[in-house]
């Protein structure tokens, strides 16, 4: 089962799941609205041919405390239905955010320490499937996701992809310098997958190993896409910080999993819109 149909990780997996001839059931917001409590009626019997559950639904990015309480409602009201099918597989893809920004090397032990709406909306779904009595959790924290599909428009690959498409100005923060992970949405999808199969239980970060500067990374997409975008630097960016990971756990579970990098995923987002 995969929630939120009309997201763009959802979207991304059912096309794979297509690809790949995989059985499926798909549900939208329209179809099911998780914050409200009809959603449990709708869904405990759907949920009975389902083995594995994928929830990326959430309101993302959580910008304020409303936003915050939505996504909170839509994970607790999927735990009461999960109550009475406690050996169902959940595969919750959550964020990053829930570390922080603050520069470190981090693991999927290191301290959670969210500065943001979003990163306290993501740890709080974790928390209301980690305290139910589900005995499969798989919680997946992703880097920022970058692809052509992508719906948030966030700052970084995918805003300055768009930009440099239209051959706009690519729009920096001060100069630029804050480091982060982006990981490509096959690889995404690709993990899920994998996740979904070998029934993977436990916390594990899907990032690439590798951080750009958000200068680099116009930089790159300028080169790529050979497009005419110029680099226009605006504001501050704030404390500049490095935000790495260490994937060893990644790469320890799953380790036929091939990584893409920023360039060959870019490369390969070129060749899909030719």
């Amino acid at each position: 089962m995969v929630l939120g149909k009309n997201g763009f990780v959802a979207k991304s997996l059912i096309n794979h799941l297509i690809k790949t001839k995989q059985k499926y059931v798909a549900v939208s917001k329209e179809d099911c609205d998780l914050t409200d409590k009809k959603s449990i009626e709708y869904l405990k019997p759907v949920m009975q041919g389902v083995s594995t559950v994928v929830m990326p639904a959430a309101i993302s990015p959580s910008r304020n405390y409303l936003d915050v309480e939505t996504t909170s409602k839509m994970a607790y009201n999927l735990s009461l239905v999960l109550e009475d099918y406690s050996n169902k597989h959940l595969i919750l893809v959550s964020s990053d955010s829930v570390y922080g920004d603050d520069s470190n090397l981090y693991s999927e032990n290191s301290k959670l320490n969210p500065n943001s709406f979003h990163g306290i909306s993501q740890i709080t779904r974790e928390l209301i499937f980690q305290n139910s009595n589900l005995k499969n959790l798989a919680i997946l924290r992703c880097c920022g996701i970058f692809g052509i599909a992508d719906t948030h428009n966030s700052y970084g690959p995918n805003r300055f992809l768009r930009n440099a498409l239209k051959s706009e100005n690519i729009k920096l923060f001060g100069k630029g310098f804050n480091k982060r992970d982006h990981v490509y949405i096959d690889d995404v999808i690709s993990l899920i997958d994998k996740v979904s199969f070998t029934r993977f239980t436990g916390i594990l970060n899907i990032a690439s190993g590798n951080s750009y500067s958000f200068l680099e990374v116009a930089k790159i997409i300028i080169e790529v896409f050979e497009s005419k975008s110029q680099i226009e630097l605006i504001g501050d960016e704030g404390i500049v910080r490095e935000k790495n990971f260490d994937i060893s756990k990644l790469i320890n579970n799953f380790p036929d999993h091939i990584i893409t990098n920023l360039r060959e995923g870019l490369s390969l987002i070129k060749n899909k819109i030719a």
